[in-house]
């Protein structure tokens, strides 16, 4: 009997090392999407699109396994989000916009009530991916997708902004400070699907976070090793502008499945040029008359799809400061050269536009690390430094403006300092603008403008 137990946890062994050798273990998927049909979001309970539909169509698939899927916790958020009463619309956007105040002590109720909800978000920060299951009945337009999640993480990265607010005014900044950047992770998080809005709204989030974690900083007069602690956690920021192209390898697939449901479910897609003239009105045209069951057509359709994202692939794969050159930029000059009722002149979005969202965010992350290295340059030596070369002490390399591929514009003003990037325009105005918002210069400047009185 011995001899047979050897022998048998031998083989168990010899099997266990030849699984090995064959190839890795596979992930670690729990099963949350197995048989599940169907979804709570919020207050909606929503079918879901089986992916091997999807798969067909060539929208991209990822395998996210379970125990690094972040978006399970972000579900729990989100059901167990608590509305925020009308009452306190004007303190949380004052909160939002400037520094916490006696008076938005009211809030703190509404916190203490989502702190099942923050908990996720926090829980939801640690994993390293996300994926939400597409919510859609079986066989569903691309363009019929529903993502009842964006405006819900949004707004949850406000609710944990608001928080992170409070614990500022406390005086706990290390733990603001964490507070900001789980928001930034959930920015990132949500850019990870594969839809042009996804990665729009994932760039809000982690811009929010940006915004927040530089009035921290400018407000209050961290210390040295604070300031460092952030430098070294400062990698979460900005990364939702690295999925810029998931979201565009997504927009070409639908487009490219738009063309098959114009021919093969037409009432279904004539609804969406109701009311529309121009080119809407002659692809109505097109489908009342004989061409609209022309295969020729069809192929003449993709063709021009095809050509047009040709050209915007060879676009996208250039570095951002020439690619957003205006000489450079194709879309409207691929536009111009399609014919009125082409489908891609109808579907394809102002794609160049898109990407500058992505490129300002990157911007903002290459300001902001620039203004922790002054505040701790300014702790060691009481004073700005002359120029951003002086911070090589603090920072591996000076910061970077992508939209010029230089060195961002610094000056040190009476009493403090303008840092900034020149923006999409490509023009120095002098560090006119604001870090979040506008055509002109993206800009952190300190001091920061008091808060505006609440009213």
């Amino acid at each position: 009997m011995r001899t047979v137990h050897r022998n048998l946890a031998r083989f168990l062994l010899v099997a266990a090392a030849i699984a090995l050798i064959l190839g890795p273990a596979r992930p670690a998927f729990s099963g949350w999407l197995d048989g599940v049909k169907e979804m709570k979001i919020g207050e909606q309970t929503l079918p879901i699109c089986p992916e091997e539909y999807l798969a067909k169509t060539g929208l991209p698939i990822r395998e996210v396994p379970d125990d690094q899927n972040a978006a399970i916790e972000y579900v729990k958020a989100i059901n167990l989000y608590v509305k925020r009463p009308d009452e306190l619309d004007d303190l949380y956007q004052y909160v939002m916009r400037n520094v916490w105040i006696d008076e938005a002590d009211k809030v703190i109720p509404w916190l203490e009530k989502n702190a099942g909800a923050i908990a996720a978000v926090r829980e939801g920060a640690k994993k390293a991916d996300s994926k939400f299951p597409f919510f859609g009945g079986p066989g569903v337009s691309l363009y019929e997708l529903l993502l009842p999640h964006l405006g819900r993480m949004r707004e949850l990265a406000r609710l944990v902004v608001v928080q992170g607010k409070y614990l500022e005014h406390q005086k706990k900044y290390r733990e603001a400070l964490d507070t900001y950047l789980v928001a930034a992770k959930l920015g990132y998080h949500v850019s990870r699907e594969p839809f042009l809005i996804s990665g729009l709204v994932g760039i809000a989030c982690d811009s929010i976070a940006a915004k927040r974690i530089e009035s921290c900083i400018l407000r209050n007069r961290l210390d040295t090793d604070t300031l460092t602690y952030l430098l070294d956690r400062l990698h979460v920021v900005g990364t939702a502008a690295e999925n810029y192209q998931i979201a565009m390898a997504a927009e070409k697939a639908g487009n490219l499945w738009a063309v098959d449901e114009f021919f093969d479910r037409p009432a279904r897609f004539r609804m969406m040029f109701e009311g529309s003239g121009g080119g809407g009105a002659k692809l109505k045209e097109v489908l009342s008359g004989g061409l609209g069951k022309s295969p020729g057509l069809r192929a003449i359709m993709k063709s021009d799809i095809r050509r047009y994202w040709n050209r915007m692939d060879k676009w996208n794969d250039l570095p951002d400061h020439i690619a957003l050159r205006p000489e450079n930029i194709p879309h409207e000059k691929i536009i111009e050269e399609l014919p009125p009722w082409s489908l891609a002149k109808m579907l394809a979005p102002a794609l160049s536009h898109a990407r500058v969202s992505f490129v300002r965010l990157k911007a903002m992350k290459a300001i902001l690390t620039a203004e922790i290295a002054l505040q701790i340059y300014r702790n060691e030596n009481n004073s700005y430094p002359r120029n951003l070369e002086q911070l090589k002490g603090i920072l591996s390399k000076t910061p970077i403006d992508p939209f010029t591929n230089e060195p961002l514009k610094y000056r040190r003003t009476e009493n403090g300092y303008v840092v900034y990037s020149v923006n999409e325009n490509l023009v120095d105005d002098g560090g006119e603008g604001d870090l979040a918002r506008g055509r002109k210069d993206i800009v952190g400047r300190y001091p920061l403008p008091e808060p505006e009185p609440f009213k």
